[in-house]
């Protein structure tokens, strides 16, 4: 409706700002009155038309979105479809939905404020082991419902996938480790040799043994926000 206005306003100006007597259905037509008619479209179209941009509404939902940081953003568009994956980390986002959320509110944000097309939010567990499928939550937001392609046709303009579950201090201590530090313990096959970054790793974290993240994501529904 919004944009049906505008286009009538912009026809309007024209038509008025040229020849005033091309308008037939007006016996007696004028520029002013042209020009006023063009105003009071305009206006009804900005007042009453709405925004387009998609908000949070939902207070319920809102409380459980955290503050979230930018760590790293990666340009992955193509040829008519304007697309980001941005990296973030929320020290605050605990649950399950918070994880989600907090993805979620960040892709939204970025496509807005930068006019993309598609954005993929990936919650990390750490900074320092982004991009490693560590995420503990990853938020797609297309406006068009065209998802990363543009011709998905989406029921929702939102695909959110949280980790339901704690974070074990001793797992994610040892996966920093390993993540970190596996360059240095490749055996004559290019391979991590198991024994000797177990003992590394056992020796910096002053434990007998230990087991890395293993982080397992579910879908989030979220109906309307």
């Amino acid at each position: 409706m919004k944009i049906f206005l505008i286009i009538l306003a912009i026809f309007l100006f024209i038509g008025g700002m040229s020849d005033p007597g091309s308008f037939k259905w007006h016996k007696n037509p004028s520029r002013l009155k042209v020009v006023l008619d063009v105003f009071i479209i305009l206006f009804i179209a900005f007042l009453f038309g709405g925004s387009d941009k998609i908000e949070f509404k939902n207070d319920e939902l809102l409380k459980k979105i955290k503050p979230y940081d930018i760590i790293q953003k990666e340009d992955i568009s193509f040829p008519g479809r304007k697309r980001f994956k941005i990296f973030i980390i929320a020290p605050e986002a605990k649950t399950f939905e918070q994880r989600g959320l907090t993805a979620l509110k960040a892709a939204m944000d970025f496509c807005y404020e930068n006019d993309l097309d598609f954005v993929s939010a990936h919650l990390e567990i750490n900074d320092r082991i982004k991009n490693l499928g560590y995420q503990i939550a990853i938020a797609d937001f297309s406006p068009d419902k065209g998802g990363v392609s543009g011709n998905e046709k989406l029921e929702k303009p939102w695909g959110i996938e949280a980790y339901d579950g704690d974070i074990d201090d001793i797992k994610l201590k040892a996966t920093i480790l390993y993540e970190t530090n596996k360059k240095r313990f490749l055996n004559q096959n290019g391979l991590v040799d198991s024994n000797r970054i177990r003992k590394f790793i056992n020796d910096e974290l002053k434990v007998n043994d230990y087991s890395l993240l293993w982080i397992q994501r579910k879908k989030l529904e979220i109906d309307s926000i």
